[in-house]
């Protein structure tokens, strides 16, 4: 029951949680810089088609003249330099560290729910045996205070003798 309510709480937290949102955020525009650098890597594809339609008296085959030009332009990166190997490597490290961020976010989130659960169930019994002791004094004070006015029972003390509840 209690671990059932405790997976229920942390799903509830995991999925609203303004620090692990937060971090989630982090993470995403990490793997975006990762892609950037990855993406230097792949081929350019540049396609640029022109074309002219003439309708001129002068001009034979009617006095019409369709021109259609195409141009594809294909680059590709071959060397990949230091420079963008040390930026992909930092950009990687990055994310590593952000990754174990979220990781310690999270746990410090779970252990912070469950602490709060935990003392919620303590102080739950706590009012509950208090409740109990408070009705079982109750009826120590009725019993006794019956007894007393029957005179089945008197209370001694060293300055006043005899006690009775009214």
């Amino acid at each position: 029951m209690a671990l059932c309510i405790i997976a229920e709480f942390l799903s509830i937290v995991m999925a609203h949680s303004p620090k692990i949102k937060e971090q989630e955020k982090n993470i995403e525009k990490q793997s975006e810089k990762i892609k950037q650098v990855l993406s230097r890597y792949q081929p350019n594809l540049k396609l640029k088609v022109e074309g002219v339609h003439d309708k001129d008296i002068e001009l034979a085959e009617k006095g019409t003249q369709d021109e259609l030009i195409g141009k594809l332009v294909l680059n590709w990166n071959f060397y990949s330099g230091g420079g963008d190997d040390l930026a992909l490597q930092k950009e990687r490290l990055f994310l590593i560290k952000e990754k174990e961020i979220l990781e310690k976010t999270k746990a410090d989130e779970i252990e912070k729910i469950k602490n709060i659960y935990f003392d919620y169930i303590n102080t739950k019994n706590r009012i509950a045996n208090l409740k109990k002791t408070l009705a079982m004094d109750i009826d120590i004070l009725k019993i006794t205070h019956q007894q007393l006015e029957d005179g089945s029972k008197t209370f001694f003390d060293e300055s006043i003798r005899f006690v009775a509840f009214e």
